[in-house]
Order: structure tokens, then sequence, then C-alpha cells
């Protein structure tokens, strides 16, 4: 000190209207004390009924710039800076480009507007004030920044402002309906901002931000309704976002942000009815993502975006039910996906996800909207499990072309959607175990070309005919015990398939699974049924009909050898008992010419004793079986000049085509050649 005071370096035209408080103000400034106006009267000190303050608490701005900017003043002032408490500065504070000496206190105090553009200070401190805007694009604070509790009620700019502490705005209140409340683009914080239970009537903007430290929002009300509530495109934090229990009427924005550690918005409320309740494309978070617990009316938007942990959804709603409530299309979760107990009223979608763990959505509940689907996960990838256990979905749940690493499991969900298809898995793959255990289907499944490595289903989750379609379904094994494995049961399974697209290819997956289980013959069953429902069900012309019939009938198309060599053995009989009659009917004469000039054939009628003799079951069994020569055919024949001899005759000829006929089939059967696995 040089022995002035601040009094007597207060220039001429500010020492002239002195007031007792703006003397009391030096006095404490220069002594390192707080000035304090307050008079102890929580209701008289209220910045909000600063209009019955009298001189007695009055400061002007002009003597607060030349108090914080003049160097000889700044010489006088106590290195604790200058502390005001409950004061009324009556006119605008203007601090543009100006450098502020000391840090600065304004403390339950009542401002007007505050410009601060450019200005360079230590520490900042509005906390519990009042005022009608602050203005502080540029700013730059090496120390903190303190908007506790404030009120402002024609909005906050901070635009490339550069904060080299904290910016604390805990329980503050920004409002400007018409503007922006909180505008923060291109902010620069190293220690972190604390936005707990703000309240903001307007958008708050952190556009291009960057942080270094925690933004932390949570319990903060943002109103802005049909525009944006929150605006933090771009946004970059080296620390988390909490925007727990925050309560938001209006788009809150997070387009390109990058967060170094966690997103937390558990609790929160996102009201954006008519559009997007929260919007976060492109968002990268590095440890992890919680929406736990959220209620958003309006669209919530993850597209692309990649968080580095695990992406919480627990027991949140989202309802948009004209559009999509969960849009997530190329979404990247380096870990687990949660959304157990989830409900969304309008469509969830994960096209092209990529899930690094399990996704997990046991006990949610999915509503479509009316042109959408429930749950839309076209090509979704899951490296691990994917749980739909217990999920309630009314509408399409799709899944066609995702890749699922470990199990899908679908134990007690309802899939309805009774005008289409419930569960669509077209080319879905599961590498491990489909558990289809669901407790009810209502609509069609469709498992067109997916693979799985085991199937377990149960009768009672299977769907109506006609709503099952298979065609190009393949899986390694039946198993569960639950899981119907008869050929028996398994039939009335593919035979839910529409028949107007009628399939044998599943009917040779079950063959198949059946014969790696060492189960030839239910595998040999659905062979057969396979060609009896191509005939039932098939457009087959009526010479191919007639001919699967045929096969059908007598050797099981293939399969069943024994059914040939039953009619082999028929024919037999018959042939035996008819050629017996021949005979005894005189019908059955000797064949060689030379028989007939014997004079003993001429005297008695009778083979002499020379002469082969007839042997009904020998003859018809030479007769049939056309590779075998028992020497009885050579010797003997019908003879049609004889009574009913053409009969016997046509029988014989019969006899012999069926031999052939038969005969063939059933090499051809015993050898597998005819057979069409």
């Amino acid at each position: 000190m040089n022995g002035n005071t601040l009094k007597d370096l207060l220039p001429e035209k500010l020492r002239k209207d002195l007031t007792p408080a703006e003397a009391k103000l030096l006095e404490s400034t220069q002594e390192g004390a707080e000035a304090d106006f307050r008079s102890g009267d929580q209701e008289k000190d209220n910045p909000e009924n600063s209009e019955k303050w009298g001189p007695e608490r009055t400061l002007r701005p002009e003597l607060l710039y030349w108090l914080c900017t003049d160097p000889e003043a700044g010489r006088q002032v106590h290195a604790k800076g200058i502390w005001i408490w409950g004061a009324k500065i009556v006119g605008p504070l203007d601090f543009t480009s100006a450098t502020l000496l000391h840090p600065l206190a304004i403390c339950k105090s009542a401002l007007e507007d505050i410009e601060l553009a450019y200005a360079e200070t230590r520490n900042l401190n509005f906390s519990g004030s009042s005022m009608h805007s602050i203005r502080a694009d540029g700013l730059s604070v090496n120390g903190q920044l303190f908007l506790i509790e404030v009120t402002v009620k024609g909005g906050v700019r901070l635009l490339g402002a550069i904060i080299g502490g904290q910016l604390a705005c805990n329980k503050a209140i920004f409002e400007n309906p018409r503007g922006y409340a909180f505008n923060a683009d291109g902010i620069s914080v190293n220690g972190g901002i604390i936005f707990n239970k703000v309240t903001a009537k307007g958008e708050v903007r952190f556009l291009g931000a960057h942080i270094r430290g925690p933004l932390d929002c949570i319990g903060a009300t943002f109103e802005n309704h049909m525009v944006v509530a929150f605006n933090a495109d771009g946004l970059s934090i080296e620390g988390s976002l909490f925007l727990s229990g925050v309560t938001a009427n209006g788009e809150v924005r997070l387009l390109g942000a990058e967060i170094s550690s966690q997103l937390d918005c558990t609790g929160a409320t996102f009201e954006n009815p008519e559009g997007n309740a929260f919007n976060a494309d492109g968002l990268f978070v590095k440890v992890g993502m919680f929406l736990s617990e959220v209620k958003a009316k309006g669209e919530v938007r993850l597209l692309s975006a990649d968080i580095g942990g695990v992406l919480t959804c627990e027991k949140a709603t989202f309802e948009n039910p004209k559009g999509y409530a969960f849009n997530a299309d190329r979404l990247s979760v380096k870990g687990s996906m949660f959304l157990r107990e989830f409900t969304a009223k309008g469509e969830v979608r994960l096209p092209g996800a990529d899930i690094g763990g399990q996704l997990n959505c046991n006990r949610a509940t999915f509503e479509k909207n009316p042109e959408g689907y429930a749950f839309n996960a076209d090509g979704l990838s899951v490296k691990g499990d994917m749980f739909l256990r217990e999920v309630t979905a009314k509408g399409e749940v799709r899944l066609p072309g995702a890749d699922i690493g470990g199990q899908l499991e679908c134990n007690g969900a309802i899939f309805e959607n009774p005008w289409g298809q419930a569960f669509n898995a077209e080319n879905l793959k599961v590498t491990q175990v489909l558990f289809f255990t669901m407790k009810k289907t209502t609509g069609s499944l469709n498992l067109l070309h997916a693979n799985v490595g085991v199937l377990v289903d149960q009768e009672e989750c299977w769907p109506g005919k006609g709503d099952l379609i298979l065609d190009g379904f393949e899986y390694g094994a039946l198993a569960g015990a639950n899981t119907p494995q008869t050929a028996k049961k398994r039939l009335e399974w593919l035979r839910l398939q529409p028949k107007e697209f009628f399939s044998l290819q599943p009917y040779e997956q079950l063959a198949k699974v059946f014969r790696n289980s060492g189960r030839e013959s239910d595998a040999r069953a659905v062979l057969i049924a396979k060609q009896d429902d191509l005939r039932r069900f098939g457009k087959l012309s009526r010479p191919t009909w007639a001919w699967n019939w045929f096969l059908g009938f007598t050797i099981g198309h293939g399969y069943q050898s024994e059914r040939a060599i039953l009619f082999i053995l028929l024919f037999f009989l018959i042939g035996s008992g008819i050629f017996y009659q021949a005979g005894k009917q005189g019908v059955i004469q000797p064949s060689k010419e030379s028989i007939y000039l014997d004079p003993d054939f001429i005297a008695s009628q009778k083979a002499p004793s020379g002469y082969p003799s007839f042997c009904p079951i020998i003859y018809s069994i030479d007769v049939f079986i056309p590779f075998v020569n028992l020497h009885q055919e050579d010797f003997w024949l019908p003879d049609a000049s004889r009574p009913y001899g053409w009969w016997f005759q046509l029988y014989f000829w019969i006899h012999i085509i069926a031999g052939w006929g038969l005969s063939t089939l059933a090499a051809l059967s015993l050898t597998g050649l005819i057979r069409k696995d």
C-alpha cells in the first residue's frame, strides 16, 4: 500500500455521487473484507424483491468497472478480490474486452445485463444473484466461473469461452423462451461443468464444446417445447456427462458428441412428442451409456453411435406411437446391451447394429407403430447371446440376416401379429442354440434359409397351419426335454408350412438330423412322407403323380424294399394257385413240339416219364423272376385253345410283367438307386 485509499483514487465523476453503499464497498475491498449489504431477513434479501432496496444497497456499474480494471485501484484491492453480497447494480455491467485484475464475486444480488465478451479474469462468482442476461462470448477465466442458484431471464451466452477451472451452475434458472437460455457453443472448460438441478426455459447449447472433466446435469430441467431444449452437437468431454434425473421438454441433442468416460441419463425424462426426444446420432462414449428408467416421449436416436462399454436401457419407457420409439441403426456397442423390462410404444430399430457382448431384452414390451414393426434388427450382429425371454411383441419381430454368436432364447415370449409375420428370421444365423419355446405365437414364423446349431422347441409354441415358413432352414440337431423328436410329431410340424409354397428341403433337413443321431427308421419315415406330401401338395402332372403313387405303394419310394418282397411273395402264392388250376384243367401243356409225336403222349395225353413234370409253385417262381431259370417255363406253357385257356394265358403275361417290374423295383430299392434324398 502506498498510503492512498481507494476513495482517494476515485475519479471525480464517480466521487461526486458516491453512495454509502459504494463507500462501504471501497473500504471493505481494500481491507480484504466482504461488502455485505444484506439485512438478515430472507424475504427482504431475495434479489427478486430488489425493487424495494434503497441507496444503502445500490451500486453504480461504472464504479464497479473502475474498481475491477483500473491499474492504480487494482494495487489497492486486497488479494482476496472483490466480494459483494446483497447489492443492487443499476444499469448494465459492461466488461467487454476488459481485463479484470482481481477475482470478482457478486452474490445474492440484483443485476441487469452483464457483458463479458472477450473479457479476461481469474474467478467470477454470481451465485444466488438475479440478472436479465449474461453475454460472455470469448470470455477467458483462468479459475472458476460460478453461476450457482442464479436466475437469468434473458439467456446466457458463453460462445467460445475458456474456463480454466470449473463452471458451476447448480440449481440455476435460465429463461429465454424465445431464444437460447444457455448458449455455450465452442466453450472450453478445464475443470468440468456442474449443471445439477438447473432449470432452463429455452434452448441450452454446447455445440462443439470441449470439457476436460465431467458435465454434470443431474436433476436438471430443460424446457423448450417443440424445438431443441439441450443442444450439444459436437461436444467433447474428457470425463463423464451426467443427465441423471433430467427433465427436458424439447429435444436433447448430442450429435457427434465425444465423451471419454460415461454418459449417465438414469431416471431422466425427455419429452418432444412431435419430434426427437433424444438425438445422439454419431455419439461416441468410451466407457458406457446408461438410459435406465428413462421416460421418453418422442424418438430416441442413436444412429451410428459408438458405445465403448455397455448400453443399458433397463426399465426405460420410450413412446413414439406414430413413428420410431428407439432408432439405433448401425449402433456399435463394445460390451453388452440391456433392454430388460423395457417398454417401447413405436418401432424399435437395430438394423446393422453390432453388439460385442449379449443383447438382453428379457421381459421387454414392444408395440409397433401403424406402418412399421415392433422390433426391427435386420443384419444385427451379437457376439454373445440374445435373450428375448418373456418378451411381449405386438407387431413383427424382425431378425433377417442377423448373426448371433451364442444362443437365441425366446422362452415364454409372446409374438403377436395376426395379419402378418410374427417372427421373421430369414437368413438368421445362430451359432449355438435357438430356444423357440414361446408362450404364444399369433401370426407366421419365418425361418427361410435360417441356420442354427441346435433347435429346441415345443409343440405348444408352434404356429397355426400355413404359418410356418421353413424352406432352407438348417439345424444341426434337435434337443430339449419337451422338444418333439418323433418322426410323427416332426412331420406334423413340417405340415404347418403354407401349402402354396410347398418345399422338399425341410423334409430332407429333418431326415438328415435323424440320420446324424442314428435314427434311421425316423429318417426313412420322413423321406417317405416327403414324397407322399409332394403328391398331396406339390404341383405334379398326372403321369408324374401316378408314378409317384405307384412307387409309394410298391416300395415306399425306395425306402421300404420289404414292400416289393411282400408283393413278390404274394404274386408267388397267387400265381401258384392259378397255375395249379390251369394245370388241373389241362390248360398248361408241354411246350416242346417233339412230345406231341410221342406214342405214349398221343395215347394218354400225359407227358412221358422222361419229360420234366409240372410244378405250380416252381412254375410261378420261374415265370415271375426274369433272371432265374428253373426250366419250368421252357417245358410248359398255357394253351389258349383250351377252355378258359385265354384267361390263363392273360394272367401268364401279367405274371411275367409284374415279375419284371417288381423285381427291378426291389433291386433298385435295395441298392438305393431309386431313392430321392
